[in-house]
């Protein structure tokens, strides 16, 4: 299967994935690394931060000769400071669907293709970010490896627009 790895930053399509890792992460299957592995690492600038109950990997994969897709949003839960982990919850459900998708690339494999996203919601802290913030987000696949950097510093305002922290709601207010 052919797997992209897209991230999805505040809510905003992103296409600055780090060449490197994507190169990296294109040896990683992600229909046989265990779920329990994955671990997403954002690097916020000061004043910006994740919405609760906002962060979310998904797994997605298309068949091109039957039409047929297979997508599901897993939670992330905060671990370490900035740092998250798929809600062990869903690992059954996750498998389930590296299971299916496993299927459809053994019946066709130039047909199977996928893609593995990250998603957050952000919010602002005080005034939030500077205009000329930056933000990061790492994945890795298994305990112990290192993160891989999927977006590195990339700019802030590119990705949400000029008024990015300004529109951003408040951390501590209705969402």
């Amino acid at each position: 299967m052919r797997l992209h790895c897209l991230v999805a930053l505040l809510l905003a399509g992103c296409t600055a994935v780090d060449p490197v890792t994507a190169l990296r992460l294109s040896t990683v299957d992600p229909l046989t690394a265990d779920p329990a592995g994955y671990a997403v690492a954002l690097d916020l600038p000061a004043g910006l931060d994740i919405r609760p109950d906002s962060a979310f990997l998904t797994l997605r994969a298309t068949r091109a000769d039957t039409g047929e897709t297979a997508e599901r949003a897993f939670a992330l839960i905060a671990g370490d400071v900035d740092t998250y982990a798929l809600d062990r919850a869903d690992l059954p459900r996750f498998r389930a669907l590296q299971s299916r998708i496993k299927a459809w690339q053994a019946a066709a494999p130039e047909a199977t293709s996928g893609s593995l996203s990250v998603a957050v919601g952000g919010c602002r802290r005080g005034l939030g970010p500077a205009a000329d913030a930056r933000v990061g987000v790492r994945l890795r696949t298994r305990p112990g490896d290192a993160f891989l950097p999927l977006l590195r510093d990339a700019p802030l305002d590119r990705l949400l627009g000029a008024a990015a922290g300004r529109g951003l709601p408040a951390c501590d207010g209705p969402i």
